[in-house]
């Protein structure tokens, strides 16, 4: 799955927390739909989040919840080309 990156932070969970990378990404072929993942270390340990549909639909599930499988190769990727510019 192609994705356009916007941003991306490494954070962690607390002083002692697991880290993870938070990304705001846009679909390739949707550009006005602002996703969030969340990017755990380990396979299969990511979250997606459409971000315009919060106001509206929170974030229930069916109505914005996404494949993070899908997204999960390209946003690793882009992580591992953020890491070696910092």
């Amino acid at each position: 799955m192609k994705i356009q990156i916007r941003q991306i932070a490494h954070h962690r969970n607390g002083v002692a927390g697991e880290g993870f990378h938070a990304i705001l990404f846009y679909p390739y072929r949707k550009p006005r739909e602002l996703m969030l993942a969340t990017l755990f270390q380990g396979r299969g340990r990511c979250a997606v989040i459409r971000l315009d549909l919060i106001e509206d639909h929170g974030v229930t599930f069916g109505e914005n919840s996404w494949r993070g499988d899908d997204y999960e190769p390209a946003l690793r990727a882009a992580v591992k080309d953020w890491e070696k510019t910092r």
